[in-house]
């Protein structure tokens, strides 16, 4: 297990704790290679870095171009960075930079990789092997359900994207859609503390409703 709180220290625990120091500013992203050799980490102060687990040292320190970081993802090798307006694609082996991709003017705020192709999800939805389709306003929210890409928006549009079309599926009147789930059916948790579900909204909370579990299909 490796966490990282409001400090630039990343710990590691295991028989032991142990602290990984190096980063000069807070560490926002931590993701372990599937073999669990090597941990990469993010921080604010612009760097990625590729810890070996076993030496507890730095396999590398990169620090590329960017102007802050609002979405990361570890796939197949590649380390794939969300920035404000622009995707950058990095070899996880080495550092090196691979593809720079633009992505509106926005953050990137969600990164999907499905069937060999890279989503990107910000002001616009952005298949990169492919189209851009600009949407009514930043996605707040997304998520991969059976081979359609479901965003929420700040108007209260929730759309379905495929890889044909976009469109919008839903209007809700009141509140900003803060996430998306599936449990049984598409739910949607409102800025107002309501929760929505087939077509009815509920109230659930005074605040934000920023995070959903499903158990079993149940929330």
């Amino acid at each position: 297990i490796a966490a990282a709180g409001d400090q630039n220290d990343i710990y590691l625990f295991g028989t032991t704790k142990e602290r990984l120091r190096g980063h000069s500013a807070m560490v926002e992203h931590l993701a372990f290679s599937p073999d669990g050799a090597t941990l990469y980490s993010v921080a604010l102060d612009r760097s990625i870095r590729a810890w070996n687990v076993a030496t507890r040292e730095p396999k590398y320190v990169v620090r590329p171009s960017f102007d802050a970081l609002s979405a990361f993802a570890l796939h197949e090798g590649r380390l794939y960075l969300g920035t404000r307006g622009s995707l950058i694609v990095l070899d996880a082996q080495t550092g090196r930079v691979l593809k720079r991709r633009r992505a509106g003017d926005g953050f990137v705020t969600h990164i999907f990789l499905h069937d060999g192709e890279t989503i990107a999800v910000g002001d616009a939805v952005y298949f990169l092997g492919d189209t851009s389709r600009y949407l009514s306003g930043p996605a707040l929210s997304a998520i991969w359900h059976q081979g359609s890409l479901w965003t929420g928006h700040l108007d209260g549009r929730i759309y379905e994207h495929t890889e044909k079309e976009s469109r919008i599926a839903h209007e809700l009147e009141a509140g900003v859609i803060s996430l998306l789930e599936f449990s049984g059916s598409l739910t949607a948790g409102l800025s107002n503390g309501h929760l929505w579900r087939e077509g009815v909204s509920q109230p659930r909370h005074k605040d934000w409703i920023t995070d959903l579990a499903v158990f079993q299909g149940q929330l």
